[in-house]
């Protein structure tokens, strides 16, 4: 969930440009019986693009996999779509 509209409230590479009424205004949209239910909030910085696709330990990130590993993911992800299919029926 973004903190604000800009969603770079906290951001230490970007300026936030929202007030605090706006701040609060975007947080009490989410409703109270919602963020009940949510037991950790943590604040997650944002990662640069170059840093996600460096390639750490001579592992390629997934965007990169062997083909053959990327036909195998989507073989199994189209065998639980069919399970799920088969169980709604």
């Amino acid at each position: 969930m973004n903190p604000c509209n800009c969603g770079y409230h906290n951001d230490l590479t970007h300026e936030c440009k929202c007030s605090p009424a706006q701040i609060q205004r975007y947080i009490s949209k989410i409703s109270g019986p919602l963020l009940d239910r949510i037991d950790i909030h943590i604040d997650v910085p944002a990662v640069k693009v170059q840093e996600l696709c460096a390639q750490e330990n001579g592992e390629a990130p997934l965007t990169f996999a062997p083909v053959s590993y990327k036909r195998a993911l989507y073989s199994f992800i189209a065998l639980l779509e069919k399970q799920y299919t088969a169980m709604r029926k």
